[in-house]
């Protein structure tokens, strides 16, 4: 096969789509969905939102190597003559910068990217890694927990540390035949790693994508993390964070899906270009074929690297410059976008708005988007409210049936008064109220202690039929309307609910946001949202250590090679260790590798051969099996 006749690719549709917005939403005109958009993250802070990320794949030519004028072929302009699919001509395999010794080992592919965050203490409030890709249902059995997990590490070197999706949103195509495919994506919340590791360089690898040509859709696999982080020198945002997995197609004609942001606190005057911006993670989109568009209250987001009329087209950019903090450095990565825009100006943002429209457009293709970000300027907050959860088990991880407590705090930080306090708080599915645990801890005119759950007799109640807790705040308050703040004054007020089971292919995370809203003096209206977010039991695994398993030792006695040594199990504390001879009889037992084999079996030596072994490290997924011999 000749590169021309590899470069000839003709027209096909995208597949996929990751975006990333952040604040209120609600989403219209969808053809098709997987999992409607949920808000994961709402919060109005002196902070922002990073989002960096890579590809997992490549287009080589015939002769093995990677096509680097293909993968660079939009350089110039965001359009380009090449993509990941041609009609099953485009060759897509992995990217694998770690190689395939040492720790690399362990990964089947392997990219990097860089987390810059700004200067000054940074505290990270969120942090998730998203990953996806298409699967041919022969190469891997994606239904399984063992093909649903991703590999992460800080540095260009060193253990990585696995972990298992928290959620995991798939679409088959063609089921129940031989040519059966996926497309996915899943996410897995890596914020104590992140709140440890800091900025700087991270590698992700171990994906699971399907290599090779892949007809007219196209191979692909990538990656992306996105962190929402506070910083005491920046300027109060508006913060919003929404996920799903959600269809735009109209059986190859034009569509559009609508999205309404909502809660904003946009100030009087008028914005700088930077006061607000957006970032957009997709996946599939081909530099070579346009169509698709996106608008902010229906004005055409472009700039140099991202046209109007091909906004998904596999660039990494912000605002019109290629992000060149990543290796393998491509300008197209055949199946990922990852762009930010500052839309601050030209987009029809108005002083004092509370809302954004933004309009998602396809011409002829398909994809979906499963998260979206947007910041906004805000104005100065009259009252800041903060949220956590606490499990009855204080292990920070959720049981079902396990009791949470949610404890929401707020001061009015201005010079005036909040009037009109009303704070409310809709319960996801994932948790059931507890009733008659609503309580006032302290709050300015209210009395400290439990209120009940009924309409009309206190300042708090519980909405059965909208799942929705209401305390309503400050002097003066009743049960029909909310109070007054004064400056400098605080109000804390708690609520129970029990963890559900959650669903089959439902998330393994517990995400709530309460929303205050309050009058100024001067009759303007305010919002602040706070978020807290707690994950099922179990719902991640790590492996600090690659498991390298010698298969000989010889125990002669002579200071060499005398024990079957596994070093990285020290890592596993319950990992347990059996050996059995050639008649199946067990020779050897340990549990939390407190002692290595001596080739011995109640005190007597075993005889050269082989013997059979199982591991099992007891992080719910990993059974390591095969066999061991002794020689002397």
């Amino acid at each position: 096969m000749t590169n021309s006749t590899l470069h000839n690719y003709c027209n096909q549709l995208k597949t996929g789509c990751l975006l990333i917005l952040l604040i209120g939403i609600t989403v219209q005109s969808a053809k098709a969905q997987y999992r409607n958009q949920g808000l994961s993250f709402s919060e109005n802070l002196k902070g922002d939102v990073a989002i960096f990320g890579n590809t997992l794949m490549n287009l080589v030519k015939p002769d093995g190597t990677v096509d680097i004028i293909a993968m660079n072929g939009n350089s110039v302009d965001g359009n380009s003559n090449y993509d990941n699919g041609a009609f099953g001509l485009a060759n897509m395999q992995y990217t694998d910068i770690d190689g395939n010794s040492g720790f690399g080992s362990g990964t089947r592919n392997s990219s990097s990217a860089d987390l810059i965050l700004p200067a000054g203490v940074n505290t990270i409030k969120l942090a998730r890694l998203y990953w996806g890709g298409r699967v041919v249902s022969s190469d891997f059995d994606i239904t399984l927990p063992t093909n649903q997990t991703i590999k992460i590490r800080k540095g260009s070197n060193g253990d990585y540390r696995e972990y298992s999706a928290n959620q995991f949103d798939k679409t088959i195509r063609n089921a129940g035949t031989d040519s059966s495919f996926y497309f996915y994506q899943a996410f897995t919340d890596i914020t104590d790693m992140v709140k440890q590791k800091g900025a700087g360089t991270y590698t992700v690898g171990n994906g699971v994508f399907s290599a090779g040509t892949g007809g007219d859709f196209g191979n692909y696999g990538g990656w992306s993390i996105v962190v929402v982080y506070e910083n005491p020198v920046l300027s109060f945002n508006s913060v919003r964070l929404y996920d799903g997995f959600q269809q735009v197609y109209n059986g190859g004609g034009a569509t559009t899906t609508d999205i309404t942001l909502t809660g904003l606190n946009v100030p009087s005057g008028t914005l700088y270009a930077g006061d607000a911006h957006m970032g957009i993670i997709t996946w599939e989109g081909d530099a070579k074929y346009n169509g698709d568009q996106l608008s902010i209250n229906n004005n055409l987001i472009s700039n140099a690297l991202n046209p109007s009329n091909n906004i998904i087209n596999g660039t990494i950019t912000k605002n019109g410059v290629h992000v060149t903090s990543k290796n393998p450095n491509y300008t197209d990565q055949m199946g990922i976008d990852i762009d930010q825009f500052d839309v601050g100006t030209g987009y029809g943002i108005l002083g004092n708005a509370s809302t954004v429209n933004l309009q998602f457009t396809t011409n002829q293709d398909q994809f979906f988007f499963g998260v979206i970000s947007f910041v906004i300027k805000m104005k100065d907050p009259l009252i800041k409210i903060t949220k956590t959860v606490t499990d009855a088990n204080f292990n920070n991880l959720a049981e079902p049936g396990e009791v949470l407590t949610y404890t929401l705090k707020g001061t009015n930080t201005g010079a005036a008064n909040a009037n009109a306090v009303v704070l409310t708080d809709t319960l996801s599915s994932t948790i059931t109220y507890l009733p008659n645990s609503l309580k006032v801890n302290y709050c300015p005119g209210v009395s400290s202690g439990f209120k009940t759950d009924v309409t009309g007799d206190d300042i708090a109640d519980y909405n059965a039929a909208t799942k929705t807790v209401i305390f309503r705040m400050g002097n003066n308050a009743t049960s029909i309307n909310g109070g007054s703040l004064e400056p400098n004054t605080s109000f804390e007020v708690e609520f129970k609910a029990t963890a559900n089971t959650p669903p089959k292919d439902a998330a393994n995370t517990i995400i709530n946001i309460a929303r205050l809203k309050a009058v100024s003096d001067a009759m303007e209206p305010f919002v602040d949202d706070a978020t807290a977010i707690i994950n099922f039991k179990n719902p991640l695994i790590i492996n600090y250590k690659n498991i390298f398993i010698p298969n000989t030792f010889s125990p002669n006695n002579d200071g060499l090679n005398d024990y079957w040594k596994i070093p990285a199990l020290a890592a596993y504390p319950f990992a347990e260790i059996r050996v059995y001879n050639r008649y199946g009889q067990m020779v050897f037992y340990n549990k939390g590798y407190t002692k290595q084999w001596d080739g011995k079996f109640n005190g007597l030596s075993q005889p050269i051969g082989a013997y059979t072994f199982t591991i099992d490290v007891k992080n719910g997924l990993s059974l390591y099996s095969g066999m061991v011999m002794i020689i002397r």
